[in-house]
């Protein structure tokens, strides 16, 4: 552990404290915004039960070797269409859901506090992975490449590419990716790869993880909520199986909504995951362990039960069943 690592382990407590109020940050499966929305019905076991799928019904839970599979969706496509919506007409609202950050270019106040909100984020990741794993980011960008799912206009990226050798940037809409190479090249940022979802397979390609066989970082955060059920799972798995052996992932994904309805439309969508269905997507994963699961209240506002999933890919991957 390096001593940068030590000493923000003892300042664990008052990093969030600067965190703008918000909902979402960079996109469900991509990129956007948050109102009641980028995701304990009312009426009891069967309520809860009910709206678990979000009115749908998961098949089994996919093996990992399937996890590629599912792609390409009708519904992702849904999902698609509105953040390229929000992409070219609002994208920093799309990330960050507050009127100053309206419109497509935004005023140098609300600039400066937008980029240093996510300085914030990168905080938080080291302090968790000091805290629950006993490494920094410093010891994880020797693991292998970091990724991000639902990278946005680059608020967090832009901060993270300072902390790895290469960061894959993973997002939804062409929109948000193309904002995303905009920024980061006119900020000097060099060692960010942008991929397009419906690219996600490319991820396990020789070129993204040359000489690592996978990611020693992967994050995601107010991303998977704006993602149908299945589909939050499937990214899951999917993210789970690009870990190098001694990576660690942080993923953000709500367990809870009251009075949740899922709607399978191109607006945007709010929906969750019970945390023991998403603990056994995690530890069905090939080698995965769930190091910790924490509550995160404050992330998206009214009422949402939150999880902040702290997992490591094991160094020797545990034998199939």
């Amino acid at each position: 552990m390096t001593p940068r690592s030590l000493q923000l382990l003892q300042q664990l407590t008052a990093a969030r404290a600067s965190r703008p109020e918000s909902h979402r940050e960079d996109t469900g499966c991509g990129s956007g915004p948050h109102a009641p929305p980028r995701s304990r019905p009312a009426g009891g076991q069967d309520a809860r039960a009910a709206c678990r799928h979000g009115g749908e019904v998961d098949s089994a839970e996919r093996r990992v070797d399937n996890a590629w599979a599912a792609v390409e969706d009708p519904q992702l496509e849904r999902v698609r269409a509105y953040w390229e919506r929000i992409g070219r007409a609002a994208p920093y609202w799309g990330v960050l859901t507050e009127r100053k950050y309206a419109g497509r270019a935004l005023p140098a106040q609300a600039a400066r506090e937008f980029w240093l909100s996510g300085a914030t984020e990168v905080e938080l990741f080291e302090q968790l992975v000091v805290r629950h794993a006993g490494v920094g980011l410093d010891d994880l960008r020797r693991v292998g490449p970091f990724v991000e799912l639902g990278c946005g206009v680059g608020r967090i990226a832009r901060h993270m590419a300072t902390r790895c050798h290469k960061l894959v940037c993973v997002d939804i809409a062409p929109a948000y990716i193309a904002l995303l190479e905009e920024n980061m090249k006119s900020m000097g940022v060099g060692n960010c790869v942008a991929v397009l979802l419906d690219q996600l397979g490319s991820l396990k390609d020789e070129e993204l993880f040359q000489e690592t066989g996978g990611a020693g970082f992967i994050f995601s955060l107010l991303t998977l909520q704006h993602n149908p059920p299945r589909v939050m799972k499937q990214c899951v798995r999917i993210l789970c199986t690009l870990l190098a052996p001694g990576g660690i992932a942080i993923l953000h994904a709500p367990c809870f909504i009251p009075n949740h309805v899922f709607r399978d439309e191109a607006v945007m969508q709010m929906n969750f995951v019970p945390r023991d269905e998403m603990e056994r997507c995690i530890l069905g994963s090939n080698g995965c362990v769930l190091l910790h699961a924490t509550n995160d209240l404050d992330r998206c506002g009214g009422n949402i039960e939150n999880t902040l999933y702290v997992i490591r890919k094991e160094e020797v991957a545990l034998a199939p069943s």
